[in-house]
């Protein structure tokens, strides 16, 4: 019979069960024994024959120790109980899991940020101090699929800080963080999808206003990518301190207005009618209809994304919303993939577009 030959054997946790593959040439087993000595003493720990086909064998949980370092050799058998030779001996040292998470963020809820940069800081500890090698934080979108951004392969330093600083984050979005790293025994580590939620005050201005100084031709060129775009009123309405009141009637935004792909709306909004649609949009085959409702005494909304085939339908949490209070109902679309959000605000970092009624 031929002789097995172990596959390489990860570090592990000792507490925790693992499997060992190796790979074989022959007539078909029907058993398989691995023997597992100390590697500094040569005493046998683990002998254990089991009967299986596949070219695997568990280690239980606890049956071996951490900071220990062991010796591993399989043999196999056929039908007829005849024993192949030991494999050659394999090494492997087995320690406890390192810890690895974010400082100062909630792992299973929402973070707000209040910037557009944030420093992301993460910390690494292992019971035998075994180093961390390299590390890659990333960036994800609200449905944890799609990857905005990644740094390069950072390399860690004994006393060094784990930290990158993720910018130009988009005001009102949602975003998931991660971090993963390798340590100098190969095990990974990996933080898990952390979930921020990037509010911050922004200025008034409507865009980003660059000056060109032409000293050759002695003058100063402006450049703003703001445009405006008129709305047309159905009926009545007034405009009281930059709020404009639609008490029975609506504003369509169309020439020069036009949204591709994937996009955040935001609609300010106070004192909205109970059972109504407060926002609409449609580029003539899909379409995004926004519902207000009020049940025992509490306000929620409800998205209605329809595209000629199927409806999707979305429901905000129900708040409780005082007179005369503004808040702003966000609709994220990615693909075809929608987030409702609501935040409260202040008439004082209100934009221009909001709505009474």
């Amino acid at each position: 019979m031929g002789k097995p030959i172990i596959n390489k054997i990860n570090t592990f946790d000792a507490t925790k069960e693992s499997t060992i593959t190796f790979s074989y040439s022959g007539n078909q087993p029907y058993k398989n024994r691995i023997l597992i000595t100390n590697a500094s003493t040569n005493d046998i720990v683990f002998d254990e024959t089991i009967t299986t086909m596949k070219f695997i064998h568990r280690i239980p949980s606890s049956t071996l120790e951490n900071n220990v370092s062991y010796t591993a050799q399989i043999s196999v058998f056929d039908v007829e109980g005849n024993e192949s030779s030991l494999s050659d001996k394999l090494f492997f040292t087995c320690y406890s899991t390192p810890t690895f998470g974010f400082n100062d963020l909630n792992s299973t809820s929402q973070n707000t940020i209040s910037s557009n940069n944030y420093l992301a800081t993460v910390s690494y500890s292992q019971e035998q101090s075994r180093q961390l090698k390299s590390y890659v934080f990333y960036l994800y979108d609200a449905t944890k699929t799609n990857l905005i951004t990644q740094s390069d392969m950072l390399y860690y330093s004994p006393g060094s800080d784990i930290s990158y600083t993720y910018k130009s984050l988009n005001n009102n979005t949602l975003y998931y963080l991660k971090c993963i790293g390798i340590t100098v025994d190969g095990v990974t580590v990996d933080t898990g999808f952390v979930k921020i939620y990037a509010n911050y005050v922004v200025s008034n201005l409507y865009s980003e206003f660059t000056l060109t100084n032409h000293k050759v031709g002695g003058y100063i060129q402006g450049i703003s990518n703001f445009k405006p775009i008129d709305g047309t009123v159905s009926g009545a309405y007034t405009i009281e301190n930059g709020i404009l009141n639609l008490p029975d009637s609506s504003v369509t935004y169309k020439d020069g207005f036009l949204i591709n792909g994937g996009h955040l709306v935001g609609i300010s909004i106070k004192n909205p009618k109970n059972n109504v649609c407060i926002f609409q949009e449609s580029n003539g085959i899909d379409s995004i209809k926004l519902f207000h409702h009020i049940y025992e005494s509490l306000h929620y909304f409800k998205l209605v994304a329809e595209n000629g085939l199927t409806n999707y339908v979305l429901y905000s949490d129900r708040i409780q919303m005082a007179t005369n209070e503004l808040i702003t109902i966000y609709i994220e679309r990615q693909e075809n993939l929608y987030q409702l959000y609501i935040v409260r605000n202040t008439e004082e970092n209100a934009a221009s577009t909001e709505m009474e009624g």
